[in-house]
């Protein structure tokens, strides 16, 4: 039985401990190698379990030890005892020792001696997740934990094991018909997630997870985490896409991942936020709602009362899912698929709102973090306004994005008419001109969306419809780039000044899917202004701070004002020590989050290091640039960040070429 004076110095400081008894069989660390670790002659606690979950596994592990070498205090024996990790008490007659490993023969069902000896064929060092190891230790403890687990949360911890090559997820070929984002020679799995990680045996979500395989050559390093943008938004980029921006060097050695992350999907799909009952529903709401930005008392009200009547749906239909959509319950998720997957560290590139996801990973799973980039990254404090319970700011007008669309706005005008016609459409004149040509031409297109929308195609289209439109393009600098890139904003002002055709654009569109998802982390996690007076008093302060753009924002934010349920978030620190550095990647002309958001990020986060892109764009997935991706090869590959200072160029300068 282990003894705490017999304690080895080697184990983590916390709960449980290996003591001098140890004989190094490997048994615990191939049981649970989250935990245990082998350490130059015995074994020792590598890392303290945090969570329900993770006790369990550490207590699997002290259970199987065949000597009895691996101790835990009383108190989390009598929680066991209590059920507070199986859904209920231990059966009448089972007598919990104090301290070692449970039992005593005859006492609970299938009994297990404290002093038996489980080595397969009596070897040490033997395989404990086959052959008699296997069989003993679960038909002792069986009616004690085993039993009584959901069946995805026994897959967890009893599957091929983690460390083990292939974890516990099974993988086939993804059914990519109608399913976007999935593609040909892609594989998936599924991944259960407790609904509520708090308590992790309840209600569990199956979330789908999919894979590129690493295409060589040169050996595979392991698994790349792949995250963007918002859960549910239109404009997120798929596991196809990302993988097609990364430089060849990162493509070739490693396993390229991401997962459906919870509350997006299809109608009908387990977990899926959908807030109306029928499409009929959906539709019927959609076609009411006014302009994206209401003018007047009378729009306001009603742009206010539309969004609280989604908000009152979404508690009415999905009141048990909206708590448990937020960066920390994504980042927890995460966690499980990192074991899941057998990789002993989580390597992440996360962009955009996604960003968040991977700081609050490393923020509380520091050791299991083996490297991080974010890319066009959120600023966490301004996103959480530090759970300011009398917020009168919204999310956007905090983290200033109606600056740093403005200032794109003015920089990709300006440049506009510097390079002229043919390569700009909007531009004053041929051949280019002064810079001041632009801005006089696009402040009297504002002017004529003051009075009124403006027609474009079969559509009419009011201010607040036309930046969302020009956001979207001004995202990517390339003319490749879905809506056109730069060359694509141009030919859409083009056309709403001439007072029409499309002229083959494709339009970008919010509705591919429902709002509810691509808003459900904002509202749940953000505060957020709940009054209309105060909504309206702060878009007549943004008014004067960035003309209708500052409107805009607050506009935007108003949609959460009804949002019925608060989820719990991370609120920091954000400084918690990691193992190595975090990249950390911001354009200078971010249109979607301004580049003080990546400061701010690069500077609150333990080790972060800002590589900087003197270029307009949001995320070097959509801008390319040879020197950012030498520097995140060098990064992924060998933990080598780039000099303090460092700034990158991009390779598609705007309206570089012919148009």
């Amino acid at each position: 039985m282990a003894r705490p004076a017999r304690r080895l110095a080697a184990n983590a400081p916390g709960p449980f401990y290996v003591d001098a008894s140890c004989i190094d069989c490997g048994t615990c660390w191939r049981w649970d190698p989250a935990h245990f670790a082998p350490g130059g002659g015995q074994a020792r606690v590598a890392r303290q379990p945090e969570g329900e979950l993770a006790t369990v596994r550490a207590l699997l592990a002290q259970q199987a030890c065949p000597v009895a070498a691996i101790g835990s205090p009383a108190e989390v024996l009598e929680l066991a005892r209590a059920g507070a990790f199986r859904g209920g008490p231990a059966p009448p007659g089972c007598a919990l020792a104090a301290a070692g490993p449970w039992g005593s023969p005859g006492l609970c069902p299938g009994g297990m001696g404290s002093g038996a000896s489980h080595h397969p064929g009596g070897v040490p060092g033997g395989d404990p997740w086959g052959g008699s190891l296997m069989r003993t230790v679960v038909a002792g403890m069986g009616a004690l934990i085993l039993a009584v687990l959901p069946a995805p949360v026994l897959a967890q911890l009893l599957g091929d094991g983690p460390g083990r090559g292939g974890g516990t997820l099974s993988w086939g070929p993804c059914p990519v018909l109608g399913r976007p984002g999935l593609e040909p020679g892609m594989d998936c799995a599924t991944l259960p997630v407790p609904l509520d990680h708090a308590r992790p045996l309840g209600a569990q979500l199956a979330l789908r997870v999919s894979r590129l395989r690493a295409i060589g050559p040169g050996p595979r390093l392991g698994t790349l985490v792949l995250l963007d943008g918002a859960p549910g938004a239109p404009d997120a980029l798929s596991l196809g896409a990302m993988a097609r921006a990364l430089p060849s060097a990162i493509r070739s050695r490693f396993d390229l991942l991401t997962w459906q992350r919870r509350g997006t999907g299809s109608r009908g799909e387990p977990g899926a936020l959908h807030c109306w009952p029928s499409e009929e529903e959906a539709r019927s709401w959609r076609a009411r709602q006014p302009p994206s930005l209401p003018v007047g008392p009378a729009e306001e009200t009603r742009w206010f009362d539309s969004w609280a009547e989604l908000a009152r749906a979404c508690e009415r239909h999905q009141g048990q899912l909206l708590p448990h959509l937020s960066s920390a319950d994504s980042a927890r998720d995460l966690e499980l698929l990192r074991q899941a997957l057998g990789e002993p560290t989580l390597r992440l590139r996360a962009s955009g709102v996604a960003s968040l996801i991977g700081a609050t990973y490393a923020n509380l799973y520091p050791r299991t973090l083996g490297a991080l980039v974010l890319d066009g990254p959120i600023d966490p404090y301004a996103w959480g306004d530090n759970g300011n319970p009398l917020v009168m700011e919204g999310t956007d007008f905090r983290l200033e994005r109606d600056l740093g669309t403005g200032a794109t706005l003015v920089a990709f005008v300006r440049r506009c008419a510097a390079v002229g016609r043919p390569r700009c459409a909007f531009a004053p004149s041929a051949g280019g001109g002064p810079e001041a040509g632009g801005e006089r031409r696009y402040a009297e297109l504002l002017a004529r969306l003051r009075q009124g929308p403006l027609r474009w195609g079969d559509r009419r289209l009011g201010t607040g419809e036309v930046f969302r439109q020009l956001r979207q393009r001004l995202q990517s600098v390339p003319a490749d780039a879905p809506g056109g890139g730069w060359q694509g904003a141009a030919r859409f002002l083009e056309s709403l000044s001439r007072g029409g055709a499309k002229e083959g654009l494709a339009e970008t569109s919010e509705e591919d899917g429902p709002p509810e998802q691509a808003l459900s982390l904002r509202c749940s996690e953000t505060p957020q202004p709940r009054q209309l007076g105060v909504i309206q008093a702060l878009a007549e302060r943004a008014r004067s701070r960035s003309g209708p753009l500052g409107a805009w924002v607050v506009w935007s934010d108003a949609r959460c004002a009804a949002w019925p349920a608060a989820s719990a978030p991370y609120r920091g620190p954000w400084a918690t020590p990691t193992p190595g550095p975090v990249l950390v990647i911001g354009h200078r002309f971010d249109p979607v989050f301004p580049f003080q958001s990546s400061l701010a990020m690069a500077r609150e986060l333990a080790q972060g290091r800002l590589l900087s892109v003197n270029g307009p764009g949001h995320t070097v997935l959509r801008n390319p640039s040879a020197c950012v991706a030498r520097h995140e090869v060098a990064y992924l590959l060998s933990g080598v960040v780039p000099p303090l200072g460092t700034v990158c160029s991009p390779d598609s300068p705007p309206f570089a070429g012919s148009p």
